[in-house]
């Protein structure tokens, strides 16, 4: 006879439970993964598409005199047009930055190149004046990819590999992918490699590159020619030229800044609590729609913040006397803010709009931080 007994932990033992609990539990968690997945997806995309923030990008294009911005991925900018840009550019930089004295240059090295069985051997001795003191602010290899074969459907894939000398074992350090309509005609290509430099240039040894073009399938296209291969090193020499570790851009932001401006000082220092400047490093790449800007690279923006207590750094007589008002009633004023008081330009090069092998130099007005006061 069966259980007659109530229902009990025993009898509940004679039936034993169904597979389907623990797959539907599984099933649950999966839905409830895929939901945060597109909760999360669908935030980013609508913080990208904010209209306030495409609002703030338009008009800060526009101060530029743009009517609208540069697509990069359509650049095709010779070396020539490179290195003449870059030269008005640092021209015009040496006349509007006032007080800086140190020197920027450009250093353009030309190297050689070998066919091998991996791809496009490139060796580049690096001469570079001074090379113990320079400051790398950049660095990139710049070079013309055609190809005389038969046009291929599909995308292919540029490597670029290096090695600590010619023969040895290779890394490899960057790649593009060229979609087949693009791979149809010549085309400028540009790799980074301020790190690379950096510590080349630490060793004394030359730079030992090799260039690949592989397509999707995997096979190596042995068709397609490198010319005009050439290393840009942006460099900077330091007003005490004494011997120190070589730095990259990333850590001269605030001693570029502080060489500006020698008179009035407004740097925030230590925990400061009163009104000052601090520091705001600005990355254009890093920057949703301003990739087309090639130079500088980065920037110290800088912006106020902090305290304004009665008289503390006053930014003109109103200033003084709204203080004495919020002194006397504060209903009747608000307390002196920390505000700019001092900005400056900045000159960038950045993509021609209207010509895709062109390379244009503006003056963007106000758009550094100088100084601070209350206001």
């Amino acid at each position: 006879m069966g259980c007659t007994e109530p229902r009990s932990s025993r009898c509940q033992r004679d039936y034993p439970e169904s597979p389907a609990a623990p797959v539907l539990l599984a099933l649950v968690l999966l839905i409830v993964v895929l939901v945060l997945a597109l909760s999360a997806e669908a935030a980013l995309e609508q913080s990208l598409d904010d209209p306030n923030a495409i609002d703030i990008r338009s008009s800060i294009v526009e101060a530029l005199g743009l009517q609208r911005i540069p697509d990069p991925a359509k650049a095709n900018v010779s070396q020539i047009e490179y290195e003449r840009a870059h030269k008005e550019y640092l021209t015009r930089l040496r006349r509007s930055t006032e007080g800086d004295t140190r020197q920027r240059r450009l250093f353009t090295m030309y190297g050689t190149d070998k066919r091998t069985r991996e791809g496009i051997a490139l060796s580049f001795p690096l001469t570079v004046d001074e090379s113990e003191n320079v400051l790398v602010e950049s660095a990139s290899l710049r070079l013309l990819l055609d190809h005389n074969e038969e046009p291929r459907s599909g995308s292919v894939q540029v490597r670029l590999y290096r090695r600590r000398a010619a023969g040895t074992r290779r890394w490899l350090v960057d790649h593009r992918t060229i979609e087949e309509p693009e791979f149809l005609r010549r085309r400028w290509l540009e790799f980074d490699l301020t790190d690379v430099v950096t510590a080349t240039l630490d060793s004394n040894a030359p730079l030992y590159l090799t260039l690949q073009v592989v397509h999707e399938d995997a096979s190596h296209l042995r068709g397609f020619i490198v010319a005009s291969a050439a290393l840009n090193v942006h460099a900077l020499y330091p007003e005490s030229w004494a011997p120190r570790r070589r730095r990259s851009i990333g850590s001269l932001a605030r001693e570029q800044l502080m060489s500006l401006h020698r008179g009035r000082r407004t740097e925030c220092h230590g925990d400061a609590k009163r009104c000052c400047r601090h520091r705001m490093a600005v990355t254009f790449k890093d920057l949703e729609g301003f990739d087309f800007i090639i130079q500088p690279k980065t920037f110290d923006a800088g912006y106020c913040k902090g305290r304004c207590p009665p008289r503390y750094n006053p930014a003109h007589h109103h200033a003084l006397l709204q203080s004495l008002i919020w002194k006397e009633d504060r209903k009747k004023a608000p307390r002196p803010c920390c505000a700019p008081s001092k900005l400056a330009e900045l000159e960038i090069l950045y993509f021609d709009e209207n010509d895709a092998t062109k390379l244009k130099v503006s003056n963007w007005k106000d758009m550094r931080v100088l100084e601070c006061a209350c206001s």
